[in-house]
Order: structure tokens, then sequence, then C-alpha cells
């Protein structure tokens, strides 16, 4: 491996760190976003969609019930035309809370599989949420300290001598180290 470092432009050192705090923030915000998603998810399974499915088969089994009541006062009437159309509406109303309870069966089906679905890729995402808190605000600080650095060492000179900072530098760290050891000997 070689020490010699050549670096073109510390600007983009500099645009780089930039874009990567950009880039840490973004993801901060989605993966929020994400799990908020995941949890709105949850709460509308468990309550909202559970309760609607508790309503819708009340509500079937209420008009069952009217049905089944009319078509028993037909019976009692003797009235033949109505009879067929009651009979009608009982099938019809059964069949509506059968589809009712299916719902309601499907609904608890997805919240007891829900959790054992989601739960792996939240991990993951956790994970990813813990590189965005700590690892790469690591790497973004080192970012920082390597343009200072570069900043020092362009001041410095490949010759030992001072040259102004530029935005262009172009430097040898064995050059540097040699110039250094030459002086020190001297």
């Amino acid at each position: 491996m070689s020490n010699e470092a050549h670096v073109v432009s510390i600007e983009t050192i500099e645009n780089f760190r930039n874009r990567l705090i950009i880039y840490v923030q973004d993801a901060k915000r989605a993966l929020d976003e994400v799990g908020d998603s995941v949890r709105k998810t949850r709460e509308w399974l468990n309550y909202e969609k559970s309760q609607e499915c508790r309503m819708e088969i009340k509500k079937c089994g209420k008009k069952l019930a009217q049905a089944e009541e009319e078509l028993y006062s037909a019976r009692l009437q003797d009235l033949q035309a109505q009879h067929a159309a009651k009979k009608v509406q009982v099938t019809r109303a059964r069949r509506m809370l059968d589809d009712a309870e299916q719902r309601a069966k499907k609904v608890k089906k997805w919240i007891r599989e829900y959790d054992h679905l989601v739960e792996p890729l939240e991990k993951k995402l956790e994970g990813l949420r813990q590189m965005l808190a700590q690892d790469l605000p690591k790497g973004i600080g080192y970012l920082a300290e390597t343009k200072k650095t570069l900043e020092r060492y362009s001041e410095v000179g490949v010759g030992g001598g001072p040259t102004p900072v530029s935005a262009e530098v172009t430097a040898t760290a064995t050059e540097s180290t040699k110039s250094e050891e030459g002086s020190e000997e001297s």
C-alpha cells in the first residue's frame, strides 16, 4: 500500500460531506414515515377495521332477524306471493351475514399475522436507523477532520514553504514526510 495521497479537490470532500448530511436527514425522515405507516396500519387493523367488522355483523344480524320475522309473519298469514319473496330476503340476509363474518375472520387473521410479517422488516429498519444515527455521523465528522487536515497540509505545501489554500491541491504525503525528515536531520 502506498503512503501517497493525491487530493485533487478539497471542495469535493466538503460537497460530499454536505450531501451525506442531507442524505442522513432525508433517510431518517423516510424511516420515520415508514414507522408511522406501520403503526397506523396496526392501529387501523386492531381498532378501526375490527370495529367496522363488528358493526357490519351486528347490522347484518339485525337484517336477518327482521327478514326471518317477516317470513314468519307471511307464513302465519298464509301469503304465498310474499312467502317466496321473504324467503329470498332471508337467504340474501343470511349470505350478507356470512360474508361479514368471513371478513371479520380475515381481519382477525391479518391482526395475528401482521406483527409476524412486519417484525423482521422492522428489525432491518432498526439496523438502518442505527447506522444513520451512529455510523454516518462519525463518517461526517471524519470528513470534516479530513478537510481540515488537508487544508492545513496545503498551507504548509509540498516543499515545506507556504502556499495559498486552494480548492485544487495536489499533494504527496511521502514527499512531505521526506522533506520534514530532511529538515529535522539538518
